[in-house]
């Protein structure tokens, strides 16, 4: 009866210890887990500070975009004036051309 009760004992003792080192996994694995989550936080904190980068680096692009747009339209603008100026200025002076020999033959 006494090797009963330590056979007994002693196949529990043995049951009980797969059960602990499963314990102990499963505690490694939730600190594993644990730390893989707060890296993964980490990382998408600086993701998204970079997105954030970007999109203001993006806005003041395009805002120069446009700024470039208006300006060459600007030039465009500027240079028809120019040569409207100039085409006024020689007709302008064939008007008086003919105006002075017209009124030479007149007078």
């Amino acid at each position: 009866m006494k090797r009963l009760g330590w056979v007994v004992l002693i196949g529990l003792f043995a049951m009980q210890a797969p059960f602990n080192t499963l314990a102990l996994n499963v505690e490694k694995i939730i600190k594993h887990n644990s730390k893989n989550l707060k890296k993964i936080k980490r990382d998408n904190k600086k993701l998204v500070g970079q997105i954030e980068l970007l999109q203001e680096q993006q806005k003041y692009s395009r805002k120069k975009i446009t700024e470039l747009f208006h300006l060459m339209e600007y030039k465009k603008s500027s240079n028809v004036v120019k040569e409207t100026i100039k085409r006024v200025r020689d007709e302008n002076r064939k008007a008086k051309k003919l105006y002075t020999s017209a009124r030479s033959l007149l007078v």
